[in-house]
């Protein structure tokens, strides 16, 4: 078994994982998970040193730099997906630029051709 590095338990990166496996047939538990680590550049500087694999967004691994060290493998016919709540004051009123990133987050198409961008420094979203 390939040592696998994830998150920690609770992690919503960690729940989409164990969720995309279990559709998948396969059952977390069975998996050799050496690193339990807190953050996503963790997992990559243990990667990167060569003691493990991780299944990690994609997003955290598009810069040019990241492409030098780690090799990307899709998870064929499997795209995984994290769904994501919008969360305002409700005691506040929307300004001009909320809703403006409110509009832009409920259409898709221009969402989905923005994130298909190469998102350089991005990495402490994750």
């Amino acid at each position: 078994h390939e040592r696998l590095v994830t998150r920690e338990e609770g992690s919503g990166t960690r729940k989409v994982m164990e969720m995309a496996l279990k559709k998948r047939g396969l059952d977390p538990e069975q998996l050799n998970i050496t690193m339990e680590l807190g953050s996503t550049h963790a997992i990559k500087q243990v990667v990167s040193a060569g003691l493990g694999i991780t299944i990690i967004s994609a997003l955290t691994v598009s810069r040019d730099s990241d492409q030098k060290i780690f090799r990307t493998l899709k998870i064929q016919d499997a795209p995984i997906y994290r769904s994501l709540s919008i969360l305002t004051n409700a005691q506040t009123n929307q300004t001009k630029d909320e809703r403006l990133l409110i509009n832009l987050l409920h259409d898709h198409r221009l969402l989905s051709n923005i994130l298909s961008k190469d998102f350089s420094g991005l990495e402490h979203l994750e």
